[in-house]
């Protein structure tokens, strides 16, 4: 592979002026597709006889998606209004080169912060976990469970590496180097998670960006990011579910299979 000075060359020269544009753009998705889904929501519910909250998981979710598809569409849209021609190739989605190894480095990477979670958790007596879950309301039908899972495990791994590794952290490592991107993106990344999670658990989320970032910069390729991503989303989704070691393996194996199935095609098309 070749050294990070020489994947540094090849990145993409977006402007900066790109980040701001991107972040305005997917804050306004969100908040505006997100409240328009709620009132949707709210509207049908009264049109049925039934009262429906804002609080709803049902109305969550889609404000949840609608945030999602803004990670998307937020650095797609500020890039070609600065007038730049993208490629899938220019976010990461390139094929991935000594696939063993790779593997290897992303499971020894997982493990690494697995290792500092935990320990970072004896120190500052962390017993909360992100709300997530709960507001989602996986646990009311099989319908929200299955739905919920998908978007942990599929949905935020491919959107998030997007707009982190895919677009923020190439953009700052062109502009500014491999340690002020790794750092800025991973403080970012761990201040989007703010809402719902303890304070004290941004720390550990701030960590695995880093390690993501690393990943990102070390494969030249957003996919190795994407699965380790997908795996660590199931494992916490699977461990707060207290579902079976067995079970949160399977899930895991299924979120992995289908963000690698879009990513794959994503390379193809390119």
């Amino acid at each position: 592979m070749p050294g990070f000075q020489e994947k540094r060359r090849q990145l993409p020269d977006w402007p900066l002026v790109a980040i701001p544009l991107a972040a305005v753009i997917t804050f306004g998705f969100g908040l505006f597709g997100g409240l328009a889904w709620m009132l949707l929501v709210k509207a049908i519910g009264a049109a049925s006889g039934s009262h429906v909250s804002l609080k709803d998981p049902v109305a969550l979710l889609g404000a949840t998606v609608a945030q999602d598809a803004g990670f998307v569409l937020g650095p797609i849209i500020a890039l070609l209004m600065r007038s730049q021609r993208l490629k899938a190739g220019d976010f990461g989605f390139t094929n991935v080169g000594a696939k063993g190894k790779t593997v290897l480095v992303a499971l020894g990477a997982w493990v690494a912060f697995v290792a500092f979670s935990a320990a970072w958790s004896k120190l500052v007596h962390i017993h909360e976990h992100q709300s997530i879950t709960k507001d989602l309301g996986v646990n009311e039908s099989p319908l929200l469970w299955t739905t919920g899972a998908f978007m942990i495990t599929v949905i935020a791994p491919l959107c998030e590496e997007f707009m982190f590794r895919g677009f923020l952290f190439p953009l700052l490592w062109k502009k500014w180097g491999l340690v002020a991107g790794i750092v800025v993106s991973s403080v970012l990344f761990g201040l989007l998670h703010a809402s719902g999670t303890p304070v004290a658990l941004l720390v550990p989320l701030a960590v695995l960006a880093v390690v993501l970032c690393l990943l990102r910069a070390w494969s030249g390729s957003l996919l190795p990011g994407i699965a380790l991503h997908s795996f660590n989303n199931a494992i916490a989704f699977g461990t707060i579910q207290k579902l079976p070691a067995q079970s949160i393996l399977l899930l895991a194996a299924i979120g992995i299979a289908a963000c690698m199935a879009i990513s794959v095609i994503i390379v193809r098309r390119a």
